[in-house]
């Protein structure tokens, strides 16, 4: 897990603060709960999460069934950036395809990976994914009256990819200043 996080969010070879954060918090976690099982505390630990109860909307989750839920979303999403890391590698060796449509297909597989890790992930914890149907809802009115020029920027990057007006390695003058395109992202 820890190979599959240094090559997704490693940057030029080296591993930035958060990932190395994240493993030693992760590995003072694995040996607490070793301690546990040696003590024999783990069994009371399990018992005393799975009694627990958090109110979420009509029902009740148990404190157990929040952590599986955020181990799995986590796994899940490791592997999916992961797949998405992998994805984007090869599309961006291929030289039979244009640079834009290569960015194109890469950010769509990564948000397409994402997704299907989000809803996998949250159905493996047993959460009924039609809940969703109201955050898509809600979001649909989010879009409608707040976010209208960042769902419109991600169109317009959209476009301009597919449409290939400009690609890496353009050059770009705007009034005084000039420089070349080095990457194109799908926001800008």
């Amino acid at each position: 897990a820890f190979h599959l996080l240094h090559r997704v969010f490693a940057r030029g070879g080296r591993v930035g603060g958060a990932v190395v954060l994240f493993e030693r918090s992760f590995a003072t976690v694995v040996w607490c709960i070793v301690a546990l099982h040696i003590t024999g505390l783990l069994p009371e630990l399990v018992h005393v999460l799975e009694s627990s109860y958090v109110p979420l909307g009509r029902n009740r989750v148990s404190l157990l069934t929040v952590l599986q839920a955020i181990v799995s979303v986590s796994v899940t999403m490791l592997l999916a950036l992961w797949a998405s890391a992998l994805l984007e590698e090869r599309l961006m060796k291929l030289d039979s395809m244009h640079s834009s449509m290569r960015a194109v297909l890469s950010r769509m597989g990564k948000g397409l990976l994402i997704l299907l890790a989000l809803l996998f992930s949250l159905s493996m914890v047993g959460i009924d994914l039609t809940v969703l149907s109201v955050f898509s809802g809600a979001l649909g009115v989010g879009l409608g009256l707040g976010l209208q020029k960042l769902a419109s920027s991600y169109v317009s990057g959209f476009v301009i990819l597919l449409e290939r007006s400009l690609s890496i390695g353009d050059a770009v003058t705007v009034d005084k200043f000039s420089g070349k395109v080095a990457q194109i992202n799908t926001r800008y």
